[in-house]
């Protein structure tokens, strides 16, 4: 076999699940549910109780009312349909009800994501270090956490600023 010639193909280089755009690197489950992709920066402010406030860019995405209508809907439709399956299982009752009240629980907290945190730019009050948040729902104030110094600060946006951004996505 010393003869035989070697083939090598190139095959294009991808990468599974990511694709790109001018905001960097988006999932294909986020551009199914926002068409456009866009994203926001929104300033802030990151404080932590005993230090003075740090200022914060939030990478941000607005959440259409027919995304998070859509999302809690097939949230509530999977629940409604696992409950009589795990009401199989004895004891039957707390099994259903735990289906329904996790499925409630979830479609709740899908109606209620507005925006989406991408990224967060900005330094702990504390330490000086930048700070690193969960990429989720945006809750007030948004957790975020410092792995320098092991505290967890918060990042505050003010409400007008969402709501001159969502503009209709309320």
């Amino acid at each position: 076999m010393a003869g035989c010639p070697k083939i090598h193909f190139a095959l294009p280089r991808r990468d599974v699940g990511v694709a790109r755009n001018h905001d960097g690197p988006v999932k294909d489950d986020e551009r199914r549910h926002n068409g456009d992709g866009a994203s926001l920066e929104v300033g802030g402010r990151i404080s932590l109780f005993g230090y003075d406030p740090t200022p914060a860019t939030l990478r941000l995405r607005p959440r259409s009312r027919s995304w998070r209508v859509g999302g809690s809907v097939r949230t509530m439709a999977l629940a409604l349909l696992a409950a009589p399956v795990v009401g199989l299982i004895p004891p039957h009752a707390p099994w259903v009800l735990g289906a329904l009240a996790g499925g409630g629980f979830l479609a709740r907290r899908r109606w209620t994501e507005r925006f989406t945190v991408l990224e967060v730019e900005g330094t702990c009050p504390r330490c000086g270090e930048p700070v690193k948040a969960t990429r989720g729902r945006l809750r007030s104030p948004h957790p975020v956490l410092c792995e320098s110094c092991h505290y967890e600060a918060s990042v505050d946006v003010p409400p007008e600023a969402l709501d001159r951004e969502a503009g209709d996505q309320q």
